[in-house]
């Protein structure tokens, strides 16, 4: 009788179909209890990213087909995306073929198709399968460190003797064969220290491997942590234990994380720490100070876009709390920020040349700045347009009177006060609070009203 496998087909990168590139085929079998649901990961700046679930059919089978955005760490499991119970690392490149199963606790390899590197990526799980299940699901594994420390020890031994064996060679995977052991390592033995347990060990009665582990020099560049699955919680399990052996007890706030901070070497990871310490900030004053600390350390793409994330899902301004202190740049390119302009009421006007109510409102505007000139206000155009050499061309025409500014499409202003529809008015008070953050518009009497009341305070 035919079984039906149901295959789940992915496009990585649309642009690699139109090319000789070989895909990926995966095909299993769920050999566990639970849903039959199974995930497919890629590997991203230390963390795992969902790309694809398979439903297994009745016959309990599940595939996936799928053309590789890069060789090397794919994650397949059931678990999620938060720790690595219950998922897999497998190395993948294009044209392999994967034949597994996936079971209550671990996975084995099925059928004569897998690849060399796929059969000793499962010969170093097999080994550390016993420190594995103790480190990472602890919660079905009683353990202490009487028994958990010889394990380790013994495996970090074994470890060394596998290596010879089978990343001897100048490959790519070899390569990344070494990283991948040295991380699990780093990963399994500081997830321990840092899960819960009936009884935790002294410093002292820390095993020999803990004291080789060294942490400046490991955070002395992000690749390491990057192109491990679990890069990031590694590096914070780390620091734990690293806190622990040089007795630091970390204070609260931005300041006591800039202690812990302080033991990381590269400054992207850095960011990224930052960042998951920021994630839980509620309010915009706190988030402000830890920007002020830690911004400069914010470099990738990915951490802007999880910044402006954050800024997003914050809470939202309300009248008499501290205005976010946005950046903007003028047209010779000098920075102004909006705690500068301290002293003085200042009125924001989120603007772009090709948005025409902003236009309608130009008129008004230039009035407005006519009648208050010489009081302590700053009338400030904010620029959200893509085409800077555009905004420059427009403001020497029309001769635009405030101060004016570009800030682009993508910035944080627009993310912390939510403009999704401009021409959006602001109005900040002498200390930089704010007084709203929906104002009139200026060809409105009641915004001219306002100002005037606030000057007078």
């Amino acid at each position: 009788m035919f079984r039906k496998i149901i295959f789940a087909i992915i496009v990585l990168m649309v642009a690699q179909q139109a090319t000789a590139q070989k895909a990926v085929t995966i095909s299993g079998s769920y050999d566990k209890a639970g849903d039959g649901v199974v995930k497919l990961f890629r590997v991203e700046d230390g963390k795992i990213v969902q790309v694809a679930t398979c439903q297994a059919g009745q016959n309990r089978k599940f595939g996936f087909h799928f053309f590789p955005a890069y060789n090397g760490w794919y994650v397949i499991g059931t678990g999620n995306e938060r720790n690595n119970s219950d998922n897999y690392t497998v190395y993948l490149k294009e044209g392999d073929e994967l034949e597994i199963s996936i079971k209550q606790n671990n996975y084995s390899l099925s059928g004569t198709k897998n690849t060399r590197e796929s059969k000793i990526v499962h010969d170093w799980q097999t080994m550390a399968d016993q420190v594995y299940q103790k480190s990472v699901n602890f919660s079905r594994n009683s353990s202490t460190f009487t028994d958990f420390f010889p394990q380790l020890e013994k495996l970090v031994n074994d470890a060394q003797v596998f290596l010879k064996a089978h990343a001897n060679r100048n490959t790519p995977f070899s390569r990344q064969l070494k990283e991948l052991v040295s991380m699990d390592l780093l990963n399994y033995s500081n997830q321990f220290l840092n899960t819960p347990r009936s009884v935790h060990p002294e410093v002292a009665q820390f095993s020999a491997y803990y004291n080789t582990i060294r942490v400046e020099e490991l955070t002395s560049h992000a690749a390491s942590f990057y192109n491990y699955p679990w890069g990031n919680r590694t590096l914070s399990s780390v620091l734990m234990t690293a806190m622990r052996q040089k007795g630091i007890i970390p204070g609260g706030g931005p300041k006591g994380f800039s202690g812990i901070l302080s033991m990381v070497s590269n400054d992207t990871l850095k960011g990224d720490l930052a960042l998951e310490r920021m994630a839980s900030v509620k309010g915009y004053d706190e988030y402000q100070q830890y920007l002020d600390l830690f911004g400069k350390f914010m470099i990738t793409a990915n951490q802007e876009r999880e910044k402006l994330k954050q800024l997003q899902a914050l809470e939202p301004f309300k009248p008499g709390m501290k205005g976010y202190n946005f950046s903007a740049t003028d047209s010779a390119g000098n920075t102004i920020q909006l705690k500068q302009l301290a002293g003085k009421l200042v009125l924001v006007d989120c603007w772009a040349t090709w948005c025409g109510p902003c236009k309608k409102e130009e008129p008004y505007w230039e009035k407005l700045t006519e009648r208050f000139a010489g009081k302590d206000i700053v009338f400030t155009g904010l620029s959200i347009d893509e085409d800077k050499t555009a905004w420059k061309k427009y403001m020497a025409e029309k001769k635009l009177k405030g101060l004016q500014l570009h800030i682009g499409t993508k910035n944080e202003f627009s993310s912390v006060y939510k403009t999704s529809a401009i021409p959006r008015y602001l109005l900040f008070d002498r200390s930089g609070n704010v007084i709203t953050t929906d104002s009139p518009r200026p060809s409105d009497e009641a915004l001219a009203i306002l100002i005037e009341e606030w000057l007078k305070k």
